[in-house]
């Protein structure tokens, strides 16, 4: 038997994903993009929050992302700066979905939708199984960046590094990032000089 690991139900959802629906290019297209956010000039594509993505990277980081007003710059930037944090410091070894948007986050599947909606309004991004990324831009734009930053890397910890305990993640996330210190179990952004 190649693989010993028991499949969570979510787990079992991302491999039949991946496998029938997701094909060769990831979820591109797939986003529900009729009902994108309310934008004035799009600024940030999909293309961009690839391209950030290192080519050590690329075969094993797909990002899907909704059409983002350029005012979600700051927010592009936080997942170049948590891209770049991971990549030296672990060893990425199975496809990760990332998926942009807001929530509820609508996938589009060839046989119908996939719909995620967070349990309470306090949840701003979510991973499912260790392979799939539910990153909020929405409500991560409420954050300077150097929260963002530390948010998007919690989940790439929980999902690559496959930690699940809240405050130990939160830990590593403080390691891998000198922008965030942990203070009575939240992240603070470093003032100037800190450490």
């Amino acid at each position: 038997m190649a693989n010993n690991r028991i499949k969570t139900d979510a787990g079992k959802l991302a491999e039949a994903l991946r496998g029938k629906v997701l094909g060769r290019r990831g979820l591109c297209g797939a986003l529900d993009r009729e009902n994108p956010m309310s934008i004035d000039q799009i600024g940030i594509t999909e293309s961009d929050f690839n391209e950030s993505v290192p080519l050590s990277l690329k075969p094993y980081i797909h990002v899907a992302s909704l059409l983002l007003p350029s005012q979600f710059a700051p927010f592009l930037d936080a997942f170049r700066i948590a891209v770049k944090c991971i990549e030296p410091r672990t060893r990425v070894v199975r496809p990760l979905e990332i998926i942009i948007g807001k929530a509820p986050f609508e996938l589009r599947l060839g046989n119908g939708n996939l719909r995620y909606t967070p349990k309470n309004d306090q949840v701003i991004n979510v991973n499912i199984d260790d392979r799939m990324i539910f990153l909020d831009a929405e409500k991560m734009m409420r954050y300077p960046k150097e929260l963002q930053v530390a948010c998007i890397l919690e989940e790439f910890a929980h999902t690559i590094m496959n930690i699940s305990d809240e405050t130990f993640v939160s830990h590593v996330v403080a390691l891998m990032y000198e922008g965030v210190t942990v203070i009575d179990g939240k992240y603070h952004a470093r003032t100037n000089g800190e450490r």
